[in-house]
């Protein structure tokens, strides 16, 4: 079930040209920068993704896609 909000999501960085993190937020309001990891809220909260962003080479590395229950256990 959570193919379709992770395509959106993917949809959306790879048409983003964010060069800082104001353009991440500007793109994902819900989006937090934790400890250099950024956490986004996917499918209307039911998962969180966390990636790392490299605003110079403009790359997003996903690191971890969890639900909400495992993030709140910080299995991370």
């Amino acid at each position: 079930m959570s193919e379709a909000p992770l395509n959106h999501w993917v949809n959306n960085v790879e048409a983003a040209n964010w060069t800082n993190p104001a353009d991440v937020s500007a793109t994902f309001n819900k989006a937090d920068c934790v400890n250099s990891k950024w956490l986004f809220n996917v499918g209307g909260n039911n998962y969180r993704l966390a990636a790392l962003i490299w605003f110079q080479n403009k790359i997003v590395h996903v690191l971890k896609v969890m639900t909400h229950e495992e993030y709140d256990r910080e299995v991370w």
